[in-house]
């Protein structure tokens, strides 16, 4: 599994916000970060420091 795949399932990220169509890198960069910034994963303050932290390693 990618890095980018693990993140999303470690994540618990609904797969129906990241479009199918849009399965490169930086498409699916941009969705885990716009994922945070509207306020998914807002409530979930540990998750929010994990999502950064891993994608900061991803890169």
């Amino acid at each position: 599994m990618g890095n980018y795949a693990y993140l999303i399932k470690e994540l618990d990220i609904n797969k129906k916000f990241l479009q199918s169509k849009k399965d490169q890198t930086l498409y699916k960069i941009k969705y885990i970060v716009e994922y945070v910034k509207t306020g998914y994963l807002f409530f979930v303050k540990e998750k929010v420091l994990k999502i950064l932290i891993l994608l900061i390693l991803c890169v």
